[in-house]
């Protein structure tokens, strides 16, 4: 399963060396871990953190508590002012959310944190996240069939389609390039993913059966890609991850 992908990455000697690290720091200090339950659970069994730390309490947001050592404390968000720590250390993927709510609830001279996770695999966390609530194992074969002797175009090249690119066989689409809209600015790039880069000013001209929209957000470049470029052809435009019509109301 794709899961493999990040536990894969999770494992790499250089995330290992990073974690060791960030632990030997904050060896001797009072620690309070904020993360979520089941990814401090993960990372306890391979990092032994409550053995290794002083932990003095865990701020696990929206989970259910985990196991404490003695003496360790639970808080929410707005109580850590009162808590007794010297580093919060950040065991969850989504930690620029984390950091976002510490900086709004926590005094500014008390909030010293540390991040585990780089952005890097937060990234690929959130997007595997992402594929996974979508059941995109099971319709990326119905939109290969569907695709079956036309010809398309990505859109968008970004971390999502990097991951999906790399971990799933797209050879079945007849992809004739990529577009992006950003990425195409730069003249030294000619190609991305494997695939021929090209601006959104070119589709009319390449003129595919379909669009193929490869990015989180679907709702906004439909828009754009239709009423600027594609309004007056006969090119369809369909999102690569399917999702529900409420996540796609949610994205607005």
């Amino acid at each position: 399963m794709l899961k493999h992908y990040f536990e894969f990455k999770i494992k790499r000697q250089e995330f290992i060396e990073n974690v060791n690290s960030i632990i030997s720091e904050l060896e001797g200090k009072k620690i309070l871990i904020c993360g979520n339950h089941k990814g401090f659970s993960e990372l306890d069994k391979c990092f032994k953190l409550s053995s290794r730390l002083n932990i003095t309490g865990y701020c696990l947001f929206n989970e259910k508590t985990c196991e404490k050592k003695r003496n360790a404390k639970n808080y929410t968000f707005r109580e850590l002012n009162n808590a007794d720590f010297e580093y919060i250390l950040i065991t969850g993927t989504k930690s620029d959310n984390i950091i976002t709510r510490l900086m709004n609830e926590v005094d500014e001279d008390k909030l010293k944190y540390k991040v585990l996770f780089d952005e890097e695999l937060r990234d690929t966390a959130i997007n595997l996240e992402f594929l996974l609530k979508n059941n995109f194992d099971k319709t990326l074969p119905k939109l290969i069939k569907k695709l079956e002797g036309k010809k398309v175009l990505f859109y968008g090249g970004g971390l999502l389609f990097q991951l999906i690119k790399e971990y799933y066989d797209l050879s079945k689409i007849n992809a004739i390039g990529i577009v992006d809209k950003k990425l195409s600015k730069l003249s030294t790039l000619e190609e991305l993913c494997g695939y021929k880069l090209y601006s959104p000013d070119d589709i009319k001209e390449l003129n595919p059966d379909y669009v193929i929209i490869a990015t989180r957000r679907v709702i906004k470049i439909f828009e754009e890609l239709y009423f600027d470029y594609l309004k007056d052809t006969n090119i369809k435009i369909i999102p690569l991850i399917k999702r529900s019509l409420w996540s796609l109301i949610k994205e607005g």
